[in-house]
Formats: structure tokens, sequence, C-alpha cells
């Protein structure tokens, strides 16, 4: 449970987010929070992937700039975090898009088969605590149903041979067959020490 948070099942609710994020603008508009750890922690593992990168989260912006992948499209259901963004990197409006979506909707919002990578760093993770009392060893057929769905949706935004990366805390034996519902192929890289996280790389059939 997060700190200040009562209730973490609130991380799925859009109403939530898009709260949170009003309050954050209105307080400190400038400033920017990485949820699961920032780009410089998983560089090492997900640069080598990488060949020219459409979809990024959160403040790894900058890093990626930095790293040489200009063009990026970022995506997130509340309307406030979007425009708060456009604001805070408006550096990069030439190669940086930002776009308000549902993710269990995407083909409203984005051509299918048209990224080369798309990245999820905590989304799904978020969805999923809309589950407190699931059993994370025998997921319900609701979990099924909206992992069926977000993954499906993801899918088909990626081009043949495209990737996602997924990055989680989850372990290989909870997560790793929630992105093999769409049959891409799946790999798996542990990243940290102390407190490990994971990166899921799934790579879409030609």
């Amino acid at each position: 449970m997060e700190d200040g948070v009562e209730d973490n099942t609130q991380f799925a609710s859009q109403e939530y987010w898009e709260s949170r994020y009003k309050a954050e603008a209105a307080e400190k508009p400038t400033e920017t929070f990485e949820w699961v750890k920032g780009w410089s922690f998983y560089k090492d593992a997900i640069t080598p992937l990488l060949r020219h990168p459409e979809s990024s989260e959160t403040t790894t912006i900058d890093m990626l700039q930095q790293s040489g992948f200009m063009n990026h499209t970022n995506l997130d259901y509340s309307p406030a975090v979007i425009e708060t963004m456009r604001t805070v990197f408006a550096e990069y409006s030439e190669t940086v898009k930002w776009v308000v979506g549902d993710i269990f909707e995407l083909e409203k919002t984005v051509e299918r088969n048209s990224f080369d990578v798309v990245i999820d760093k905590g989304t799904l993770d978020a969805f999923l605590t809309g589950f407190p009392d699931d059993d994370p060893w025998d997921p319900s057929e609701e979990v099924w149903d909206l992992v069926r769905k977000y993954m499906g949706q993801v899918h088909s935004a990626i081009k043949p041979g495209g990737l996602f990366i997924h990055i989680t805390w989850a372990q290989p034996h909870f997560r790793r067959r929630f992105c093999e519902v769409t049959g891409m192929d799946v790999s798996v890289k542990k990243v940290g020490t102390d407190w490990e996280y994971f990166v899921y790389v799934a790579r879409k059939k030609e």
C-alpha cells in the first residue's frame, strides 16, 4: 500500500488518477514523478532492444531523448496529466506526442500496427489492483478478461515484429503468462538486487 493511500484499489480508477494529477499539477506544476523506477535503472536492459521506439511513459522522456530515441507517443486516460506533461516537456513538442486515450479502447486513438515498441511501466499493475482478493496463482476469469482485452489492444497497436516491453515488480510465475496471452514470444530480464524488478519483452510475430 502506497504511503498516504488508504486503498490501493483506487489505482484502477480513472477518477482517482484524474483527481490526483489535477491536485499535483496545482501544487507542483513543474515536478514529475517516476513510477516503478526511472529510465536509468532499466537503460542497460532495454536499450539493446530498441530500434526506434514510438511509445514511452512518464519522466522517462528526458532519458530516452538523451539516449537518442527521439519519437514517442505518450498515452494516458487522464487529461490532467497529459496537459501537464505536454507543458513540462514542451521543448520536445516536435518529436513527442501527448494523447488522451483509453488503453482498453486503443483502436479509437491509434492506428493498428503503428508502433515499433510499446512500453508499459506500471500500467497493467495499476489495473490489477482492482482485484485485491484475487488469487495470483489462479487468476479469476474477471482478471483474465481484463488481461486479454488489455493485451489484445496492445498487440493490435504493435507492428509485426515489434515489441511490447512491460516493466513491473511482478515475478515471472505470475506475470509471464499474461504477456503471452496473445501469442507473442516472451523473454524476461531481471533488474536490481535488493528489490527485484522485471522487464518482460514480448515480440509480435511477423
